[in-house]
């Protein structure tokens, strides 16, 4: 290669270089590899207004919808799962159900405790007479007789997931969204959730998303958030008062409509990727003010254990007047976390979650016998004492010459 090639070589690979400068980043959460952004789409969008004298917001207003909008089907009217399913598991099941005399079935009954609570409990399992038993096969209960087992005892609880939020000391590098590119969020007005698809798989509080929604006012609801999630005075958590499922990196009376922005974008650097929503300058009044916040969450996606960071570039007060709030809370509003103090320029903090654990369960095996032909059943029957109300299962098979 003659020296003139090698010049001209030399060249256009400094402007590529120049080129990809402009397009990516130096740097995704402190690191020092390229990122790119991709705007996340608005699947649909909701506004409460708020009364001039009272403050209060107009529940009788109605959402705005985009054209591409997610369905979603109203949950209030859903009928209660009746005692024992919601807070027990009762099962009996033996198996084959088709005998001939002298044939065995093998049984087994199980109970679970997904209760908050430790209980004590009975179980009776009663086999029609064209069955018997086997004594010497039960595992887990007592015969009485030739045809009823009985046993007695006590179940612990398991434990529900927790939430917490702590301060960690990483030197980070806040990237903008705005100069990555990112447009803002259209229609983002005072008192509104804008949902967005996150193009990849998040996970918080043990379950996965797809989708998030983003309110004016600072916080996020995993999944998708309604025109009755829209608050602009914040909630202490745990409380299980609408909105649930929140997770608030600055949860205050915010007002995008007066001036600020606020981003939403998928960040990808090599094989990993994050969804980071980001509010910018955004004031906590309702006229001109002083007091902007920039601050951004951070939801790790394409991964099984949750990863959730916040992070601020600007904090000029401590709210509106209204309250303020930084924390997370589940979707029941049983569990949450409430980070104590204000955050300020440059703080990380980083949302953990610890799996619950199981409850105790208990289960009676047994063998029994077909002696004639005929419909065989064989019925299960638990009484837990702290609830009121019974819970039964039952098997129904047949012997056949």
């Amino acid at each position: 290669m003659s020296y003139r090639d090698q010049h001209k070589t030399l060249l256009i690979g400094i402007i590529l270089l120049f080129i990809i400068g402009i397009i990516f980043t130096d740097s995704a959460k402190g690191q020092e590899n390229s990122i790119i952004a991709i705007p996340l789409p608005i699947v649909s969008s909701y506004q409460q207004l708020k009364d001039d004298e009272t403050g209060e917001h107009d529940l009788n207003s109605l959402p705005t919808t985009s054209a591409n909008s997610i369905d979603e089907t109203p949950t209030g009217n859903e009928i209660p799962v009746p005692f024992p399913e919601a807070e027990i598991s009762f099962e009996k099941v033996c198996d084959p159900l088709m005998l001939s005399p002298g044939e065995e079935t093998f049984c087994t009954i199980t109970i679970e405790n997904n209760s908050s609570e430790d209980f004590s409990y009975k179980i009776l399992d009663f086999m029609s007479r064209r069955m018997t038993i086997q004594e010497e096969s039960i595992v887990g209960g007592t015969l009485i007789g030739h045809n009823l087992i009985l046993h007695r005892g006590e179940l612990a609880s398991g434990t529900l997931p927790s939430l917490s939020i702590e301060k960690i000391d990483t030197p980070l590098v806040y990237n903008s969204l705005q100069a990555l590119g990112v447009p803002p969020l259209v229609d983002m007005e005072d008192e509104a959730m804008i949902n967005v698809a996150t193009l990849e798989p998040y996970v918080y509080a043990e379950e996965e998303y797809t989708t998030v929604g983003i309110a004016s006012n600072g916080y996020l609801i995993p999944g998708l958030g309604s025109d009755e999630d829209i608050a602009y005075i914040p909630q202490i958590f745990p409380d299980p008062a609408i909105p649930n499922n929140v997770v608030a990196p600055f949860w205050t009376d915010l007002n995008p409509e007066v001036a600020g922005n606020i981003y939403a974008a998928l960040l990808t650097r090599d094989d990993e990727s994050w969804v980071v929503i980001e509010w910018e300058d955004v004031p906590d009044c309702d006229e001109s003010c002083d007091n902007r916040y920039t601050f951004q969450a951070w939801l790790k996606t394409n991964t099984v254990e949750q990863d959730i960071t916040f992070i601020y570039a600007r904090v000029d007060g401590l709210g509106n007047a209204s309250g303020l709030n930084v924390g997370v809370e589940d979707n029941e509003g049983i569990q949450g976390a409430n980070y104590e103090s204000v955050p300020i320029v440059d703080d990380e903090l980083v949302v953990n979650s610890t799996p619950g654990t199981d409850g105790e369960t208990h289960t009676i095996s047994y063998t029994a016998e077909a002696e004639r032909s005929g419909l065989w059943f064989g019925c299960a029957l638990t009484k837990v004492f702290s609830f009121q109300g019974i819970a039964f299962d039952c098997v129904y098979g047949e012997i056949t010459e």
